[in-house]
């Protein structure tokens, strides 16, 4: 299984080839009984040493959908690591770009995860930037006129709303004591 091989090899013999693969394999079918806490840590623990752009985005599209499979979860580890790991800000600024670039094939599963983060106590207050939150809403204003399905247009307004209710009162400032 893809999880397990991902686990059991150190990170320094992962080409970049290699680890895009392997997510893109992941990526088109769910991760099973693969979802494990050690993967995860993993996975977060490659963001701050992989330097190629599309392997990049690759390992944390597989963050995001590993996420979403545990949605509904009462120990989402994902959300729990966004909340506390210091890889967490790669997390979220590629969020944004993947929505303001969307693969359709993963948007929804990117705003499942976006607005999970907004409401979940782990990530609510402190993982989402202000100015990041208003990219996130002119991307969402934007696109919300091409949405195919009904259900793709509810994620939208309900991210949508969440992102204007709350854009200033729980956000962190790029400037907070914390970077």
């Amino acid at each position: 299984m893809i999880a397990n091989y991902i686990e059991e090899t150190p990170m320094e013999e992962f080409v970049g080839d290699e680890f895009v693969i392997l997510s893109y394999m992941a990526q088109g079918k769910t991760m099973g009984d693969g979802k494990s806490m050690k993967l995860v840590t993993k996975l977060f623990d490659s963001l701050e040493h992989l330097k190629h752009p599309v392997v990049f985005n690759a390992i944390v599209s597989l963050i995001l959908i590993i996420s979403c499979e545990l949605s509904g979860a009462s120990d989402n580890y994902v959300m729990k690591m966004c909340g506390s790991h210091p890889s967490s800000r790669y997390i979220e600024e590629t969020l944004i770009q993947l929505i303001n670039k969307p693969n359709p094939d993963f948007l929804p599963s990117y705003l499942q995860f976006a607005t999970e983060a907004f409401t979940l106590p782990e990530t609510r207050e402190n993982f989402f930037y202000i100015n990041d939150v208003n990219v996130l809403l002119e991307a969402l204003l934007r696109d919300i006129d091409n949405t195919k399905t009904k259900e793709l247009r509810m994620q939208y307004l309900s991210l949508i709303h969440i992102c204007r209710c709350r854009r200033y009162a729980v956000c962190r400032s790029r400037w907070s004591p914390y970077h």
